[in-house]
């Protein structure tokens, strides 16, 4: 249950005024490749064979279970497209394709104190607030299956319980994620470890964008790409004064103040979005300069390998 003071802070949005008490920062959380060898492999040869930066990711291979030339798999927390062609050098590639890429936007805490709070309510602020959410209904993540989270009381508690709120459809072009970032995957070490120092753990919000939504397909493309240009999946509203008791009232129990985008609307120079609702200029512009700092990082050479 939440406390009386918790719930006026759903309201008020007191623990977590337009993030303003938060740092943050952009990274790629994992990034899906499509793989084409010379010779036919074996799923277990071609994970013996990754890098051990990769992890062990799930490889899948696309023609025949026993034996393909055609592999799916992802790669965690990649540094950049130029480190990853030089990581991939022993897997004898003849073609890499990317075709979904999971891009994060964090929240650090800059106080210490109810630190566990201000995540919750950090993380909250991110799904509540997204100006482009994904089409369909938010659905809190219960091990082995999901349940509606249409209410900000449920998501809030949801969240503060170490749950993950998803929108948009599995698979689909466009899908997030929201939850408290407090544990992490690392080679060589168990899988959802927890992160030992608070101050690493912090609010997450990732966006996910497969095969059309996806904005690079090749890694040339990837190298060249400017993360700033996906602000709008990231971008933020605000509710603003209304004269009508009922839209305030009920922007105070929903969980989300965006809408999907919609193209039809669009071309029709029609406003996508909610009414009584505005761009938040000054998070918005954080958020750019964010993701502008990871394309930046992107563009990092690799470290200890050459590049053929």
């Amino acid at each position: 249950m939440l406390s009386d003071a918790n719930s006026d802070s759903l309201k008020s949005g007191a623990l977590s005024p337009s993030l303003s008490d938060f740092k943050l920062r952009a990274c790629i959380d994992w990034i899906e490749l499509r793989v084409t060898l010379a010779k036919a492999s074996q799923p277990r040869q071609i994970r013996s064979r990754l890098p051990e930066s990769w992890g062990k990711p799930f490889v899948t291979p696309e023609e025949r279970r026993e034996s393909s030339t055609v592999f799916t798999l992802r790669v965690q927390d990649p540094e950049g497209p130029d480190e990853l062609l030089a990581q991939a050098q022993q897997l004898a590639l003849v073609d890499i394709r990317i075709q979904a890429v999971e891009v994060a936007l964090d929240a650090y805490p800059c106080k210490a104190e109810n630190r566990h709070d201000q995540l919750a309510f950090g993380a909250l602020y991110m799904l509540r607030h997204q100006a482009r959410p994904p089409a369909g209904t938010p659905r809190i993540t219960v091990p082995g299956r999901y349940r509606a989270g249409v209410q900000q009381r449920d998501a809030l508690g949801a969240l503060r319980d170490g749950l993950s709120i998803n929108t948009g459809a599995l698979n689909s072009p466009h899908s997030s994620r929201c939850y408290v970032k407090t544990s992490d995957s690392k080679p060589g070490k168990p899988a959802y470890q927890s992160l030992a120092d608070p101050a690493e753990h912090r609010a997450r919000l990732e966006v996910t964008l497969r095969d059309s939504a996806c904005p690079f397909s090749t890694v040339n493309e990837w190298r060249a790409f400017r993360f700033e240009t996906l602000a709008e999946h990231f971008a933020m509203v605000l509710p603003v004064d209304t004269a009508s008791p009922l839209t305030g009232q009920m922007y105070d129990w929903v969980t989300q103040l965006g809408r999907p985008a919609d193209d039809e609307k669009k071309q029709s120079h029609r406003r996508q979005s909610r009414p009584a609702t505005r761009r938040d200029s000054g998070l918005n512009q954080r958020i750019r300069n964010a993701l502008t700092a990871l394309t930046a990082r992107s563009k990092a050479k690799p470290r200890n390998a050459e590049i053929r």
